[in-house]
């Protein structure tokens, strides 16, 4: 019966216990960063290789004009 009321008893002050959820805070915090971050690197993405797509396409023009 003692073992009960000491199972019982940590049962009760690990629900009361409220220190974990700060870290569970800052874990959706973290997670939240890292998709916005992982998004916007996926917009991002898209528009930087078009921009080095064209970069490329006019640095082939300047060569072949510039090879006799």
């Amino acid at each position: 019966m003692q073992r009960i009321g000491r199972h019982l008893g940590r049962l009760l002050r690990f629900v009361k216990d409220k220190s974990g959820v700060s870290a569970v805070e800052y874990a959706l915090i973290v997670v939240a960063v890292i998709a916005i971050i992982g998004a916007g690197v996926a917009v991002m993405g898209g528009a930087f290789k078009g921009v080095f797509a064209d970069a490329s396409v006019q640095l082939s023009k300047a060569q072949s004009k510039a090879t006799p």
